[in-house]
């Protein structure tokens, strides 16, 4: 990579790996540093600012990462991976409504990919939503039957629904994988 640097300072494609493998390698300085020769050279390159979105979203800075992945998505509006990270970190950031509109743009290119479900799931949860947090976590289970958590979120989205027997066959399933699931236990009991 730094070969074709030296011969083209301004290769994009070049740069963007450069960053990419600096990133994969856990440098995340210099990864940073090549984003942003990318955004000097481009300043609507969506690809470095969801990269600089990642490093940040890995670092655990979620509001930053929000900042980085609105830009990106804003110059790429239909890449399912920038509106996937963008709606997770805004469930991060307890931005619930903008963080499941997105999510809802993501479905809409990829509509069997089971993560987008869960991730709606937890933003309508939050957002008082029983009914449509149940609907996602059966979309969800649809293309990833075997989750946990997601059979818990449902059987706990079902139990605030007054649909007991549901939930129990839910929180029964948990416990069958998980005996000691504190959460499924409290909730069976109730």
């Amino acid at each position: 990579m730094n070969r074709v640097l030296f011969m083209d300072v301004a290769d994009i494609k070049a740069l963007h790996l450069r960053a990419r493998a600096f990133e994969e390698l856990g440098d995340y300085q210099e990864a940073f540093g090549n984003y942003q020769k990318i955004l000097h050279l481009d300043p609507k390159n969506a690809m470095a600012y969801a990269g600089m979105g990642k490093i940040h979203w890995v670092k655990g800075d979620f509001l930053e990462a929000e900042k980085y992945l609105l830009h990106a998505a804003s110059y790429d509006d239909d890449n399912y991976d920038i509106l996937l990270l963008l709606g997770r970190a805004m469930i991060k950031n307890k931005n619930f409504k903008a963080a499941d509109e997105f999510l809802l743009l993501a479905r809409n290119i990829k509509p069997k990919e089971a993560s987008v479900y869960y991730y709606r799931g937890i933003a309508q949860a939050n957002l008082g939503d029983p009914m449509g947090t149940a609907t996602q976590f059966n979309m969800y289970l649809k293309y990833s039957p075997d989750n946990i958590p997601a059979l818990y979120h449902r059987g706990f989205a079902y139990l605030q629904m007054g649909i007991v027997v549901w939930a129990l066959e839910d929180f029964d399933k948990v416990l069958e994988a998980q005996p000691n699931h504190h959460e499924a236990l409290a909730r069976r009991g109730v």
